[in-house]
C-alpha cells in the first residue's frame, strides 16, 4: 500500500478519533438530509457538540478555509477546513 493510504487507514481505525469525514460527491451517496449543511448537525452530534453549533463552527470555519486560499488553488480540502476550524476554535485536529 502508498504511505498516504497507510496513513488514512490508520486516522480512520484510531480508536480516539470520534469522527471521520471524508468529501464525497451526491453521485456516490444519498445524504440524509435535503439541505446540505444540516449534515453538520448530524456530524457535530455524534462529535459530542450542539449540533447547531456545530454546524455554525463548521461553515465558519470553511468560510475561513476560502479566504485563506491561495489564488491559485483551486477549490479547498477537508484538511484546510478543519486546519481552521482548529485555529478557530482552540479544538485538536486529533479531537
Amino acid at each position: 500500500m502508498s504511505e498516504k493510504l497507510d496513513k488514512l487507514i490508520c486516522r480512520i481505525t484510531d480508536n480516539s478519533i470520534k469522527v471521520v469525514s471524508f468529501d464525497i460527491f451526491d453521485t456516490l451517496l444519498v445524504r440524509p438530509t435535503v439541505v446540505p449543511t444540516d449534515l453538520f448537525k448530524i456530524i457535530g452530534k455524534r462529535a459530542g457538540f450542539s449540533p447547531i453549533t456545530f454546524k455554525e463552527m463548521r461553515k465558519t470555519a470553511e468560510q475561513e478555509a476560502r479566504k485563506q486560499k491561495p489564488f491559485n488553488v483551486d477549490d479547498i480540502q477537508l484538511e484546510d477546513i478543519y486546519k481552521q476550524f482548529s485555529n478557530l476554535f482552540s479544538i485538536s485536529a486529533a479531537y
